[in-house]
């Protein structure tokens, strides 16, 4: 049992050893959770069962984690009704934090790694509150994240207030004013720029491991990708999220036909198309037009999740039509080499993550991406598609 750890694995594991508080950015398919897993070894044998090591992460990867942890250490799991026990380790969602603020106030938690932690961005929500009571308490704080920045460096002051260093940075709103080169915009302050970014980089390096898969030597197969024209359809510039939502049903009413036909074109010549999408009724129509396909969406219960995952990683269905935000994590699709986004999100790193289901460290084949648009629409007016593109750092990881 345990982890055949890769260079850089081991290289992290050493930094995380010595440090209370840390945020483990490497880009998705690095290997972060045995790499955690590993750094923290001698955590639970020094609590000798008194304290417990909460492992909190977005609902459909309990099941990975509880995977992770039995493979390395083949203690038995418990599955309860808010929680996976395995071991010293407590898997819980970010749903469920309320039920463990009592037990770290109660110094039962000496170690707490958020998942997924970009799911903490927002300092005003429920579970950010609740995370940072519980990571008050605890003795050692870590954070997962592939995409630890996406609308620029204000993503990263919750992230670091989190880990309780904040302070450092001047608080939120020194962060802001220094980093983020904030501007009032008619409606009110714009955080999202970047401003002193070598400073700010200079000062995030004690508390922050960021390493992208070229940086650490893995190859991948090449990725391309290509963005595909269906029906033009003009559409004014919207101004409300009524409008924008109204524009959106229209483009997909307008390109269902053409973006079916493409997919079957994909279908004739021995592909396996991962086809994205946001809203439900889409899925609901596609899977009567492809109806041997299988569907990963929102709510959707893990082992049917995993059912859907394994018949198609094993060939048996020819399809596979995914949520973007209940897939963007957790899934490995690399039985296909070619992903379809029908539709896009405001967030690129959704569309990111969405992007190495398939692409990713277990891929053989060059992978191709495709971008279906309608020209003139607002996926090209609010520049959606910008979003399939590789995230940016901002030179500031």
């Amino acid at each position: 049992m345990g982890f055949e750890l890769k260079p850089h694995q081991k290289e992290a594991v050493e930094r995380i050893k010595k440090t209370y508080q840390l945020i483990l950015a490497d880009e998705m398919g690095l290997g972060k959770t045995a790499t955690i897993l590993k750094a923290t070894r001698d955590t639970w044998v020094g609590y000798a069962g008194k304290k417990k090591i909460l492992v909190v992460c977005p609902a459909s990867l309990k099941k990975n984690w509880q995977k992770e942890i039995v493979e390395w250490s083949g203690w038995p799991f418990k599955q309860e009704l808010d929680k996976i026990q395995c071991g010293p380790h407590i898997i819980t969602n970010y749903e469920r934090l309320k039920n463990f603020v009592e037990p770290a106030e109660k110094g039962l938690i000496g170690t707490v790694i958020f998942d997924e932690a970009h799911y903490l961005k927002n300092p005003k929500s429920q579970r950010f509150y609740y995370a940072e009571r519980i990571a008050a308490r605890a003795e050692k704080k870590f954070l997962l994240t592939g995409t630890p920045m996406v609308s620029g460096p204000c993503d990263l002051a919750p992230l670091l207030d989190i880990l309780g260093v904040l302070p450092l940075f001047g608080g939120y709103e020194g962060f802001y004013k220094r980093y983020c080169d904030p501007y009032f915009n008619g409606y009110g302050w714009d955080y999202t720029g970047a401003s002193n970014k070598e400073e700010l980089k200079r000062k995030l390096k004690p508390y922050i491991i960021r390493r992208t898969k070229k940086e650490v030597g893995i190859g991948l197969p090449k990725k391309s990708i290509v963005d595909v024209p269906m029906i033009e359809c003009k559409q004014p510039y919207a101004d409300s999220l009524q409008e924008i939502e109204a524009q959106f049903r229209t483009v997909n009413r307008v390109k269902y036909a053409p973006a079916v036909k493409f997919i079957n074109d994909l279908l004739e010549k021995g592909e396996r198309p991962v086809v994205f999408l946001h809203h439900r009724s889409l899925m609901a129509r596609l899977k009567e037009t492809f109806k041997d396909s299988v569907q990963i969406y929102g709510g959707q219960s893990v082992e049917d999740r995993n059912d859907a995952v394994e018949k198609f990683q094993k060939g048996e269905v020819p399809v596979i039509l995914c949520s973007l935000q209940a897939s963007a994590t957790g899934l490995t699709l690399t039985s296909s080499r070619v992903a379809v986004f029908m539709e896009y999100l405001w967030s690129p790193s959704v569309s990111k993550q969405a992007q190495d289901r398939v692409h990713r460290i277990s891929q053989t084949r060059d992978v191709t991406i495709y971008n279906l648009y309608c020209p003139k629409s607002i996926e090209e007016q609010q520049g959606m598609r910008s979003f399939i593109k590789e995230l940016d750092m901002r030179g500031v990881l």
